[in-house]
């Protein structure tokens, strides 16, 4: 990228996996920006794409494009985010059609509610859990697997393999922040969302 700027500049990577990929499988990408005639890396950073089955992935999805369609709508059109976020949200869309979802159902919501169509547990079969994280959980490969919450009187254990709720947990535990889990009713190890819990 052109150098001598003072401001920064909005861009989306995208990246598209090989034809036959498998759940449980994990694609690493390393990114470098090269800055003179010499190639001197100036920055890097580094992409982790999980693979997962697509019933699995549909919910996150659906989430994500609900909660970021409302981020949208908050964006002007001069904010040179603004294009960034027209094709970010047209490819998020396209994975929810490809998981199986109905990306043209799904409202913008600031708490990810938006997917009429989206399969959640009635309000009087959810339960919350509230605790502090006790244990960050990485595997073998030092592969972030989920995560334990302490509350009062038992540990439960959560998986996860996503990187928003890796960076949640981890300043969490960091922190000594509280956090209210809501679990799913069919699977005692997976939870439906969290909740940081304010003035604690």
């Amino acid at each position: 990228m052109p150098g001598g700027r003072t401001a920064p500049i909005p861009g989306l990577l995208s990246v598209e996996l090989p034809e036959g990929v498998s759940a449980g499988e994990r694609y690493r990408l390393v990114v470098h920006q090269y800055s003179g005639a010499k190639r001197r890396v100036v920055g890097s950073f580094q992409l982790e794409v999980p693979v997962a089955h697509e019933p699995d992935l549909l919910v996150g999805e659906s989430i994500k494009l609900s909660i970021l369609r409302w981020v949208f709508e908050r964006i002007p059109k001069t904010d040179t985010w603004h294009p960034i976020f027209v094709r970010y949200l047209g490819q998020i869309g396209e994975r929810v059609r490809g998981f199986g979802g109905d990306p043209d159902a799904i409202e913008p919501s600031p708490n990810g509610d938006g997917d009429p169509g989206a399969e959640r547990a009635p309000a009087k079969d959810r339960r919350t859990l509230e605790g502090k994280v006790a244990q960050v959980r990485y595997d073998c490969f030092g592969d972030f697997v989920g995560f334990v919450l302490a509350a009062c009187r038992a540990q439960h254990e959560f998986d996860s393999c996503e990187h928003a709720v890796e960076r949640l947990v981890v300043r969490a535990c960091d922190e000594r922040l509280r956090l209210a889990v809501t679990l799913d009713p069919k699977e005692p190890r997976r939870f439906l969302g969290i909740t940081i819990l304010c003035g604690c």
